[in-house]
């Protein structure tokens, strides 16, 4: 039988593979509920496992039994605090929130020795302390009307996450991806008459390797946070994961390797330029940050990618370019991917105000080539959605404005996790334990390949300043 951490992490794992199957656009719906069916079924199998090992740890310990402790009115707690922490609620609550899928750091004030308390105790007494002084009126009657306390926790807003679910998903059990690519041949094939020498053809291929990066997340919460303030630990723990999950997307578009990410536009060097463009396409020097520093709703430190190499400008040199252009622009970038890679683009990843420029494209007689403010042009009902030339369209701050990545995201590169986002609490990190301290952290490993980096093109869009 297996042991409780590895039930535990074959749970986080299930959830893993459940948003897999529900975000797959390649299985019907039948294909889906048979997988589902599969997954609820070893879902079944290890939480009846969890419950089978939780009794086991009562009887053992004498839980249950005849015997009645001396002080009938208080109970008697037989597991240890790490125990208390993974069966607590609030824990579960947050575990079960994110499906298996949990850097910044998340700032929380620490408790230590002599400092303020983070939960406000000293309350008691004749009058509320300065703590509970703001929530009531002045006067006389004031301390006797209540407020009216609102439940939740009123969040901050982030822009979306998008970039991860671009690549196809892969699990790994090593920390080195490792894969063979075809990098030449020659086809010598030819009309060879008779008694003639046949010609020789080559072909070469070599070993490509990936290794699985880290993003970490940690934060600090009290003894009596953990037993008090459920709905605030578990919106940490959320936050916890959420940052997280905010630094995988970074690392995948920017990340420079290990010990984070080899990214996507770390590779610009090997994506595909338009023809007349040098061999090496146009190179920027000094490096773009991905999302631009101080992009609103971002919740995560960029990445900066040093050399960038774009494969076709859109519009004219030192002059904005238009929506017409830039649509031009992509529509050649598809044909460059077609006709380099052999490959079909299934996305483009673009910055909302350069999408707001495509957006509002107008005609000639001043009507708009994506359908007008109440869908309808020329009589016609219009409906664009985010898409171009048949392409979703990824409407993203985390790409800097003036630049538009075009890829076969799902067919030429690969996101592998190991193990999916854990979540892990000990009281015994320092002196946590003195000072009634628990830390949790969390942790994602993983790593991108990019099979085919000329599936890919970078467009930059003309400015001003081109």
């Amino acid at each position: 039988m297996a042991n409780e951490v590895e039930l535990k992490t074959a749970a986080r794992q299930l959830g893993v593979e459940v948003k897999s199957v529900m975000d797959s656009t390649d299985l019907t719906a039948a294909e889906k509920g048979e997988r589902l069916d599969k997954l609820q079924a070893e879902s079944e199998r290890i939480g009846a496992e969890l419950k089978n090992l939780e009794r086991a740890r009562a009887l053992m310990t004498g839980a249950g039994s005849a015997e009645e402790p001396e002080n009938q009115g208080a109970a008697i707690e037989r597991r240890s605090l790490g125990e208390q922490v993974v069966n607590d609620p609030a824990y579960q609550k947050a575990l079960a929130s994110r499906g298996g899928r949990y850097s910044a750091m998340t700032t929380v004030g620490l408790k230590t020795q002599g400092a303020t308390n983070m939960m406000g105790e000293s309350t008691s007494g004749t009058s509320a302390g300065s703590a509970l002084s703001g929530y009531f009126l002045a006067g006389t009657a004031g301390p006797s009307i209540l407020p009216n306390f609102l439940p939740g926790i009123v969040e901050q807003r982030f822009f979306p996450l998008t970039i991860a679910d671009l690549f196809a998903q892969g699990a790994t059990d090593s920390p080195v991806i490792s894969y063979l690519k075809e990098t030449a041949w020659t086809n010598s094939s030819a009309a060879t008459g008779e008694g003639a020498t046949m010609p020789y053809s080559t072909d070469a291929i070599a070993r490509v390797q990936e290794q699985v990066g880290k993003v970490t997340n940690v934060h600090k919460i009290t003894d009596e946070m953990l037993q008090d303030a459920s709905q605030y630990v578990s919106f940490l723990n959320n936050r916890l994961v959420f940052g997280v999950q905010r630094q995988e997307e970074v690392q995948l578009l920017a990340g420079s390797g290990y010990p984070g990410v080899n990214g996507l536009l770390a590779r610009t060097s090997g994506f595909t330029v338009a023809p007349g463009v040098s061999a090496g396409g146009v190179t920027i020097t000094g490096g773009l940050t991905f999302p631009a520093g101080g992009t609103p709703g971002a919740g995560e430190t960029g990445a900066t990618v040093s050399t960038i190499t774009w494969g076709r400008e859109a519009g004219t040199p030192n002059t904005p370019a238009t929506a017409v252009q830039i649509a031009d622009g992509l529509f050649g970038a598809l044909t460059d991917i077609r006709f380099a890679a052999f490959c079909e683009p299934d996305a483009f990843v673009v910055n909302p105000y350069d999408w707001q420029t495509i957006r509002l494209g107008k005609d000639s007689q001043n009507q708009y080539l994506g359908g007008s403010f109440f869908g309808a042009d020329y009589g016609q009902p219009q409906n664009a959605g985010e898409s171009l030339w048949g392409k979703r369209v990824v409407v993203t701050p985390v790409i800097p404005q003036g630049y538009i990545l075009v890829g076969s995201f799902k067919e030429n590169a690969q996101l592998f996790r190991s193990k999916g986002i854990t979540v892990e609490m000990v009281n015994t990190n320092g002196t946590d334990f003195e000072q009634g301290l628990v830390s949790v952290r969390a942790t994602s490993r993983l790593a991108l390949a990019v099979y085919r980096p000329q599936a890919f093109e970078l467009v930059k869009l003309a400015t001003s300043t081109s």
